[in-house]
């Protein structure tokens, strides 16, 4: 035992034990994070939720379910909630998640499982990934397409003029990243330039001149580019669509504010899977919006 001690085997094989344990640590943590975070990408059913409160006022909810818990009753009652009644020791609630902010005060609601009068998934609901204010559940009434109002072949025509959009405002965004970006710059450099002459007293009229007409030249470039982003920003506000919301009322959506548009209680599993992949795949290379509570985390990738 003493030559096998001094030999140092021990703590080779302590070595290797100690850093076999940090490895499944951190591959547990990786499969555990994989599996809570993962699942969100998943096209999760839409439901509708005909709800009665127990002083008889009626509402539809719809929206995506995130979460489900059982609440004691009695805290319930102690909070002022009333049951029309009497009820368990406990009550089931669900958090549901119903989008549309310009017209619901939260995106999120807890509705409890007494005031559920009927939850189906219907036919027809949609999801609409938009670039301000959301996700926007609702049913697809008609699509407006050059002014004309356009009721059937609603999905088809739909996904082709968003796509076309989608298409109009990366160019857009484009443009004003590349070619008016480096303008920008440009200008900002000559900035300088003149500051760094009248600094050193060497700022002469020759000088000057050859800025300015340098300054004249980006500016009419510029407002070349401009007014092409104008007519790309014009052509992507052309069209737009036709929603019920959870309220019956109809909803004009203008189509240069969406993104994506998704069908998941229309779609089966290979169309979801489909679906899944795509949300992920724009997770990983899009980048952050709406204060980054929406969106990809591509620059946090190519940053780190």
């Amino acid at each position: 035992m003493k030559l096998w001690f001094k030999s140092g085997a021990p703590w080779v094989w302590m070595t290797a034990g100690a850093v076999s344990i940090s490895l499944l640590s951190v591959i547990g943590l990786l499969l555990l994070i994989a599996s809570r975070g993962l699942s969100y990408f998943w096209p999760s059913d839409i439901h509708q939720f005909d709800m009665t409160s127990a002083t008889g006022h009626k509402a539809t909810i719809i929206g995506e379910i995130y979460d489900r818990e059982e609440v004691p009753t009695q805290r319930l009652l102690e909070s002022g909630v009333t049951f029309a009644k009497a009820q368990g020791e406990t009550v089931e609630r669900l958090l549901v998640k119903t989008g549309n902010r310009e017209f619901v005060e939260l995106d999120f609601q807890w509705l409890l499982g007494p005031e559920i009068t009927t939850q189906s998934t219907p036919s027809g609901l949609a999801v609409f990934e938009r670039s301000k204010h959301g996700n926007f559940y609702g049913f697809v009434e008609a699509v407006i397409k050059d002014g004309q109002t356009i009721t059937s072949d609603k999905e088809q025509i739909l996904e082709a003029l968003i796509e076309r959009a989608v298409d109009l405002n990366e160019q857009a965004l484009d443009l004003q990243n590349d070619e008016i970006g480096a303008i920008n710059y440009e200008l900002e450099r000559l900035r300088l330039k003149q500051r760094k002459y009248e600094l050193d007293d060497e700022l002469t009229n020759e000088r000057f001149q050859e800025l300015e007409q340098r300054r004249k030249a980006l500016r009419a470039e510029y407002q070349t580019h401009e007014k092409r982003l104008f007519e790309y920003r014009k052509q992507a506000e052309r069209d737009a669509v036709l929603v019920r919301d959870m309220r019956g009322e109809t909803v004009t959506l203008p189509m240069n504010y969406i993104l994506d548009v998704a069908f998941p209680n229309d779609m089966g599993f290979f169309a979801k899977l489909a679906r899944y992949g795509k949300q992920l795949a724009k997770f990983v290379m899009d980048d952050p919006r709406e204060a980054n509570t929406e969106g990809g985390v591509f620059p946090a990738i190519f940053g780190t």
